[in-house]
């Protein structure tokens, strides 16, 4: 008996397919331009409340993730890191994150997604959201 090795083929999403939510509707994606990073959850312009939780893929260093939220005047609001959970180097995996925070005083903000650069620790990969605030 011959046998043929299995083969096992991994693809990362397309930034341009959205993916699909639980619902079933398809649900866009904001992605960096070099499709290393996505933003799934919160959707542009949504109005959001602590906390928030934000939602995508990484294909970063070391699985590595930072989220930063502003204000309307660009003034940090909260700033944390979390590891995503891809299967190997190279290969999309899905981040979540949880940001709590005290209301701002202005109604619009942005969620800044990116990772550090490995060389010199630079923000690359920005994913840029702007949310508005209850």
């Amino acid at each position: 008996i011959i046998r043929k090795p299995v083969e096992f083929v991994i693809s990362m999403p397309r930034p341009d397919f959205p993916a699909e939510n639980p619902g079933g509707q398809a649900q866009p994606e904001a992605w960096s331009d070099s499709g290393n990073l996505s933003v799934r959850s919160p959707q542009p312009n949504a109005v959001v409340a602590s906390p928030l939780i934000v939602e995508g893929m990484e294909r970063t260093f070391e699985q590595n993730v930072v989220l930063r939220l502003r204000d309307g005047k660009g003034v940090e609001m909260v700033k944390i890191a979390v590891t995503g959970t891809a299967p190997d180097a190279g290969i999309h995996g899905p981040y979540r994150a949880e940001l709590k925070f005290e209301a701002p005083k202005t109604r619009t903000g942005t969620l800044e997604v990116f990772q550090g650069a490995a060389k010199d620790g630079s923000e690359i990969d920005m994913v840029t959201v702007p949310v508005r605030f209850e």
